[in-house]
């Protein structure tokens, strides 16, 4: 894997990188997998973590992850989160993303590493399919995306799933710490980690290949229609003081289906 992994990611030598870090097998196999692979400078390669309160270990793991740091001359940025009461995952999540943006933007990185996995990848296409019933639900996490000044936010885990990651870490003899709130049928996403997952890839041993095949056609398919319907688009609509205009009679003269797509865009 540490192999595979510096070719795949050779690219990242050639940025400032900042990685953010929870502890947990799949950031440490990460935050390994950079080290192990390239020599970066003091400068170049940053951790951030958040502790978001909600455990009493999560002081200890903070605490090791800096001294973590501080032994390899590594730059740490930690972040506390003052726990809510509603929706405890969505303001954690936005309240993490905010902060690295932050130090992206302060410090001048280019590009933040997140460790999601492929078993990530079939979590949230399921979640979002049931919650959201829309197609672009199954795009799932994707690879890359634009995030802070002209930044990228990567995620070069996505192959690798969580079984792997394990047997790196037991390989590599890495220290990680587990979250016993993971196990807590409280949240969606465990009632699927523990409930549904496990079926299915008894049924289908391929489940997560299968289900990043299916992510990156959806996106393919959705970058080909933006591109399609933006260049319609540029012909039937207008900006106008109030808003947008449209020629009714040049809509008409496209099918339904096309008109549907482009007033939903």
């Amino acid at each position: 894997m540490q192999r595979t992994f510096g070719k795949q990611q050779a690219w990242l030598q050639e940025y400032p990188v900042l990685l953010a870090v929870s502890t947990g097998v799949d950031s440490m196999v990460l935050l390994d997998l950079m080290l192990a692979n390239w020599n970066f400078s003091r400068q170049r390669l940053a951790v951030a973590h958040v502790n978001h309160q909600l455990r009493p270990e999560s002081v200890q793991e903070a605490r090791f992850l800096r001294a973590y740091c501080a032994q390899r001359q590594i730059p740490y940025f930690q972040a506390n989160w003052e726990p809510t009461l509603t929706n405890v995952e969505g303001n954690a999540r936005q309240f993490r993303y905010a902060f690295f943006q932050s130090i992206m933007n302060e410090k001048g990185y280019k590009v933040l590493l997140t460790a999601h996995h492929s078993d990530d990848q079939v979590e949230t296409m399921i979640m979002k399919a049931v919650r959201d019933g829309q197609v672009s639900a199954l795009k799932g996490i994707v690879p890359s995306q634009a995030f802070a000044d002209e930044g990228q936010l990567v995620r070069p885990l996505l192959s690798y799933e969580k079984a792997t990651l394990y047997n790196y870490a037991k390989e590599r003899q890495l220290i990680f710490f587990e979250d016993n709130t993971n196990e807590e049928l409280t949240y969606f996403r465990n009632r699927i980690r523990h409930q549904v997952l496990p079926i299915l890839k008894e049924e289908q041993p391929q489940l997560a290949k299968q289900f990043q095949q299916i992510a990156n056609q959806v996106i393919h398919r959705e970058a080909l229609l933006e591109e399609l319907s933006w260049e319609k688009g540029k012909q039937l609509f207008h900006p106008s003081d109030n808003g947008w205009s449209i020629t009714l009679s040049q809509l008409n003269e496209h099918s339904k289906l096309e008109q549907m797509y482009l007033f939903e865009k």
